[in-house]
């Protein structure tokens, strides 16, 4: 979606109540301006998605504990344990502890109750009014996922993963707690493109969202694990997107996202949604 797109649909959402049936409405306009038809009952992947956005589901205690960055990191060190967390450099939860954080020369800062913001510094210079603008902030409005509604702001300060600053996103989709297909996001701070994988690392010709990245991406050497690793992950919530960032022989758990792109994405080509869908859910049919 283009920034004049996402302008309007801040605007737009000024004027729909903040309500449960607002909240529907809202997604539910969004849902047909973006794909040109109504959201319907199969399992296509963005109807799926819409679903999930719009159902009381989205208020599961997991999956709103699970949207907040710092707390993910909770679960993934019970869960799976502490060495796919990536280790927190501090949390900053007010402009007091902004100004008087002591940063390292090379950091990566979220906040971690928004999504897609990100400040990566490498030259010790830090700008502190961005960081502190996100505390004022809250994704709910913008977005009308209401897993992200009742989160505290805060930023989470963390060294840069394998000392890249544009690393590949491994993003695997689970459904029922197994992992169904592979999603690379390439070069998002530079020439953003995806490559899609099946679990048998075997290329899919398409992506959603951008560009599709034409070259081969090896195998990473570990991805038998990172598959293990988001099913466990996965196993309480029934569609999920589970991230991770690796150099092939470690890797680090990202975050686990609810509703890929708010339900927002066109596949490309369109054609290309029933066949991951199918990947993904299997029969597709209403």
């Amino acid at each position: 979606m283009n920034k004049t797109s996402g302008g309007f649909w801040r605007q737009f959402s000024r004027v729909i109540p903040e309500t449960e049936a607002g909240d529907y409405l809202f997604s539910f306009l969004k849902f047909i301006r973006v794909h040109k038809r109504l959201p319907n009952r199969s399992m296509t992947f963005n109807d799926a998605l819409f679903r999930a956005k719009t159902a009381p589901e989205i208020l599961n205690p997991l999956r709103v504990f699970l949207t907040d960055k710092e707390f993910f990191k909770i679960f993934v060190s019970a869960v799976v344990g502490p060495q796919y967390v990536v280790p927190s450099i501090g949390i900053l939860r007010s402009e007091e502890d902004i100004d008087n954080f002591i940063f390292p020369n090379s950091f990566c800062a979220k906040p971690t109750h928004m999504s897609g913001l990100v400040s990566i510094v490498d030259s010790g210079s830090v700008d502190l009014s961005e960081l502190k603008s996100w505390l004022t902030m809250n994704h709910y409005p913008i977005s009308r996922e209401r897993n992200y509604r009742s989160l505290t702001p805060k930023v989470i300060v963390e060294p840069v993963i394998f000392g890249q600053k544009d690393i590949t996103d491994f993003r695997i989709f689970c459904f029922e707690g197994k992992a169904k297909l592979i999603c690379l996001d390439i070069g998002k701070y530079s020439d953003y493109r995806r490559a899609f994988y099946n679990v048998n690392w075997e290329r899919q010709a398409y992506s959603i969202g951008y560009p599709i990245f034409e070259d081969d991406v090896p195998r990473p050497r570990n991805l038998e694990e990172m598959i293990s690793v988001a099913e466990r992950l996965s196993q309480w919530v029934d569609f999920v997107r589970v991230d991770f960032y690796t150099n092939g022989d470690q890797f680090y758990l990202g975050e686990i996202t609810n509703c890929h792109a708010s339900a927002s994405q066109r596949f490309n080509p369109l054609s290309a949604e029933s066949i991951a869908s199918s990947s993904i859910f299997g029969n597709i049919a209403p």
